[in-house]
C-alpha cells in the first residue's frame, strides 16, 4: 500500500499540498478515486462534447484519466492526469517521418508519439 504512495515533492513547492496529498493517499484514497471519476463525469455531463477543448491524443484526456483510474486505481489515474495536463497543451510539432510515411508528433516533454495516438484532426492536415 505504501509503495504507491506519491512524491507529493511533484506536485508544487507548497508543503501543505504536499502534505495533503499525502494524507489523501493514506486516509482517503477510495473516496478521492471516487471523487475524480465523479469531477469527470460531471465535465461530460455539463459540457457539450463541441464546447470542450479538441485534445492532440486520439483518445481524449479525460476519456484517458477516466479509464486509468478506473482500471488501475487512483495513483495511476492522477500520474495521467499529470502527464496529459502536461502534454496536452501547445508544444507539440506533428510531422511526416520521411521513410516510413507515417504521421509522428513530439509532445511538449520530448517524447515522440506514434500516429495511432495522434488525434485524427492532425493525420488528416499533414496528408
Amino acid at each position: 500500500m505504501y509503495s504507491q504512495i506519491p512524491d507529493a515533492s511533484g506536485w508544487g513547492q507548497n508543503r501543505a499540498i504536499s502534505l495533503l496529498i499525502k494524507w489523501l493517499f493514506l486516509v482517503n484514497r477510495p473516496v478521492v478515486k471516487i471523487l475524480l471519476l465523479l469531477l469527470i463525469k460531471a465535465y461530460w455531463a455539463m459540457i457539450p462534447r463541441a464546447k470542450r477543448r479538441s485534445c492532440i491524443f486520439k483518445i481524449s484526456c479525460s476519456q484517458y484519466v477516466y479509464q486509468k483510474t478506473t482500471k488501475y486505481g487512483l495513483y495511476e489515474g492522477l500520474r495521467a492526469f499529470r502527464y496529459r495536463f502536461y502534454n496536452c497543451r501547445s508544444g507539440f510539432h506533428v510531422f511526416e517521418h520521411p521513410s516510413e510515411l507515417t504521421t509522428l508528433m513530439i509532445l511538449r516533454n520530448g517524447e515522440i508519439i506514434s500516429q495511432n495516438e495522434i488525434s485524427e484532426r492532425f493525420i488528416k492536415n499533414e496528408q
